[in-house]
């Protein structure tokens, strides 16, 4: 039998690992009104007093100062937490570590929601794909054109010359200046609080997609709020191509003179992710494609003309910094679209299709009989085989499941309350 023996300086190793979390830095969320703790705010006293333990990552979105909180049906105000210092061990903040955040009951009727910025910054380019269009600048008469009035002119803009996608190394910023305090009852804004915490900086791996900000800035409304909902479709499809979820994906959130869309790991120093991603990008039926479609095809929002900013089953991301707000679904659809013809116009595009193509020749035609110079005939077993190579590549059938994308999502049917159809028995 194998006896696995750890290192003998290590003491105890299976209490320096946390099962929920992979960060080696973490804060304890202390319960002040606990007897064993007494109310002292400078350090965990006892274990017991815990309530739980936040990843260093997400403590300043959850545990600032002045949050409302929520354990086992019990709201906590956050008074207080203490700051990371410059170098820290890898045990700090678990288990008894000094990294806490200090919250005793309150009965207050609001809640609490960050104020951050995101700031990121390409450091190094690994690869890079360019649009080989005309060199042309277009006139001060595409401002009075209105997409929603004029779609196709979004489409029939000419493509115009520079970077299209690239991917490599960038940097992130993510600080929190401050907190809104917001209404229970009527879910207005009371007011406003500032805050002065340290920014949480790592390096990691990202693409990135140009979104022609100088053609269609004019032309689409609300053209901010359409990237920023493209990258949260791109986000809600990604698990069709690499296995991931909400945790392991992140995106731009600004909505402010938005270039480009930009995705990348949550984990610092890159997954391997977003790496396997971009390789979806420029194959037929992809990554952007699927977006678009899911955008177009969503059975919540496709019949709501007055609410453009999608719903659960499409554009909400869990992660959102802005809280699924300032989207908009028909400015990210003519964005994506637009996207899709320079996409298919590249010659990294053409050649997987044309390998693509050549793969489904090789399962599905018939073989070739070099005895009796003829194409004998596929077998059943092939036949299934073939059409199952091309219905993995389709969207279009779990749409009648009501499946879309993996994701659960409501009923269409308002009036019995369920989607399907209903067998009676006879």
């Amino acid at each position: 039998s194998l006896i696995l023996i750890s290192w003998k300086f290590v003491d105890k190793p299976w209490t320096r690992v946390n099962l929920r979390s992979i960060e080696p830095i973490n804060y304890a969320i202390v319960d002040l009104s606990h007897p064993l703790q007494g109310g002292a705010m400078d350090g965990v006293h006892d274990e017991q007093a815990i309530l739980d333990n936040i990843p260093y990552s997400r403590v300043f979105y959850h545990a600032f100062p002045g949050a409302i909180i929520t354990h086992r049906g019990r709201r906590y105000k956050v008074q207080s937490m203490t700051r990371p210092p410059a170098f820290a061990d890898s045990a700090i903040g678990y288990k008894g570590g000094t990294l806490a955040a200090y919250a005793k009951p309150t009965t207050a009727r609001y809640l609490t929601r960050p104020l951050s910025t995101l700031k990121i910054t390409v450091v190094k380019q690994m690869e890079r794909i360019d649009d080989f269009g005309v060199d042309q600048k277009h006139d001060e008469s595409d401002k009075n054109l209105d997409v929603y009035t004029d779609p196709d002119a979004v489409l029939e803009r000419e493509i115009i010359q520079g970077s299209l996608a690239g991917n490599g190394v960038i940097n992130v910023i993510r600080s929190v200046h401050g907190y809104k305090k917001i209404s229970l009852i009527t879910r207005e804004e009371l007011s406003r609080t500032e805050l002065s915490l340290p920014a949480m900086e790592f390096d990691t791996f990202a693409f990135w997609l140009d979104t022609e900000a100088s053609v269609l800035r004019s032309i689409v409304k609300d053209y901010d709020e359409g990237v920023h909902a493209l990258s949260h479709a791109i986000l809600a499809v990604a698990p069709l191509f690499v296995p991931s979820g909400s945790s392991d994906l992140n995106c731009d959130h600004n909505v402010h003179d938005c270039t480009r869309v930009v995705i990348f790991d949550v984990r610092a120093g890159g997954s391997g992710t977003c790496a396997e991603l971009f390789k979806s990008i420029f194959l037929p039926d992809g990554l952007l494609h699927c977006a678009v479609d899911m955008m177009q095809n969503c059975s919540q929002c496709k019949g709501d003309f007055g609410y453009e900013g999608g719903c659960p089953s499409c554009l909400h991301f869990g992660q959102c910094l802005k809280f699924n707000q300032d989207l908009n679904r028909s400015a990210a659809i003519h964005i994506g679209q637009r996207l899709l013809t320079r996409i298919e116009s590249t010659e990294l595009y053409k050649e997987n299709k044309i390998k693509q193509d050549e793969v489904y020749e090789g399962y599905c035609r018939p073989r070739h009989d070099d005895h009796n110079h003829a194409f004998s005939p596929l077998s059943p077993r092939q036949e299934a085989r073939c059409s199952a190579l091309r219905n993995a590549q389709e969207v279009n059938p779990t749409k009648g499941r009501q499946i879309i994308l993996g994701r659960p999502s409501w009923p269409t049917d308002p009036e019995n309350g369920s989607g399907g159809k209903q067998v009676q028995d006879e």
